[in-house]
């Protein structure tokens, strides 16, 4: 895994694929990197994951998969936009869906290593917190609504609701804040997802890549351009990250660990 500086803005990180969809090998490496960065931020820092998916980009195969699983696995709608700083058209967006159940190891598995998967990792809110869903046992039996609450999980409904009040999702659309006049979908949607190259981190200046980090903490992106996976953190986090990576070495392919 590569590591590079980028002068005080933030820290990046790359790990290589050479395709997408990513080997069988690789994804599996990539899974348990991703299942113990996680749990090391969550440890360490008190940082939750966010993950969306670019379903135009998935094969026929995986969408069927996302439909089968669209009662236990909810999704909202999205929109992406590439990185500001250019001149940005609404042709120039996109759409996307975002998991807002917990069910994070679940959702990476079905759905990551095919090029479209984003992740931000973001402190806790505590507004996100649902309450207990106030529908008593009595009523879920009754005859009534006992189809319902066997067909669907409403209890995640419920939470979802809450789930949609993490600032993180507001502060977003700042990314396409220059649309919001000439496209309606940006007035209308409820988060954006940019979608950040590497490069994206060397042509921009320190004060608007500081101010991407106000949406969150860590932020990974399956970037078929850039032929891997790019993570980039506001903070330091190379201890981590190698302490991860010699926790589940060996490492398909050649590990590379150079600082700028």
């Amino acid at each position: 895994m590569a590591v590079r500086r980028f002068f005080e803005s933030c820290w990046l990180y790359w790990l290589p694929s050479d395709t997408f969809p990513m080997r069988s090998e690789q994804r599996r490496w990539a899974l348990r990197f991703l299942d113990e960065f996680t749990a090391a931020l969550q440890k360490t820092l008190k940082l939750e994951p966010k993950q969306f998916l670019q379903t135009g980009l998935l094969s026929s195969t995986v969408r069927d998969v996302l439909t089968n699983h669209a009662l236990d696995i909810q999704t909202l709608p999205g929109i992406t936009c590439p990185a500001p700083g250019g001149v940005m058209e609404r042709a120039d967006l996109g759409s996307c869906v975002w998991f807002p159940g917990d069910q994070a190891e679940q959702q990476r598995d079905l759905f990551f290593g095919h090029g479209a998967m984003t992740i931000w990792y973001v402190a806790h809110d505590e507004s996100t917190e649902a309450p207990a869903m106030p529908v008593s046992q009595a009523v879920r039996a009754h005859p009534m609504f006992s189809r319902v609450f066997e067909s669907f999980n409403v209890d995640q409904m419920f939470s979802n609701l809450f789930a949609t009040r993490h600032r993180a999702l507001a502060n977003s659309k700042q990314f396409t804040a220059d649309l919001k006049d000439r496209a309606p979908e940006v007035k209308g949607t409820l988060f954006v997802v940019p979608l950040f190259a590497v490069n994206d981190f060397f042509v921009n200046n320190v004060a608007i890549i500081s101010k991407w980090f106000d949406v969150f903490e860590v932020y990974v992106r399956e970037s078929p351009g850039d032929s891997g996976i790019l993570l980039a953190s506001k903070t330091d986090l190379t201890d981590v990250i190698s302490a991860v990576v010699a926790k589940i070495a060996p490492e398909p392919g050649e590990a590379r660990t150079n600082e700028r």
